[in-house]
């Protein structure tokens, strides 16, 4: 899995259907997984979003900003200060690279 980001874990939402408005298909990709919570990247970004489809060419939606291909996984601070309230939801997962 290649992974965007230099920690060495994701934080990951016990299960992305919750945050999922309808039943997406996805397909495979090696960049993130369904149920990954990602920041948007840009200067003062503050939009946290839970992956709920991924594409082969990397780009994922996720429940709060739709599709997009610029981001990286978000840090338990950035989710504490921009998106407290999926903090019970959340599953920590060890990246092996």
């Amino acid at each position: 899995m290649k992974v965007k980001n230099h920690k060495d874990y994701a934080m990951k939402v016990r299960n992305f259907r919750d945050y999922a408005l309808f039943d997406y298909t996805s397909e495979g990709t090696d960049t993130f997984e369904l149920g990954d919570i990602l920041i948007k990247e840009g200067k003062d970004s503050t939009e946290i979003g839970v992956v709920i489809q991924t594409f082969t060419d990397g780009t994922v939606r996720t429940d709060m900003y739709g599709n997009e291909s610029n981001h990286r996984l978000a840090t338990i601070e950035e989710i504490k200060e921009f998106r407290p309230e999926i903090l019970g939801d959340i599953l920590i997962k060890t990246i092996i690279l």
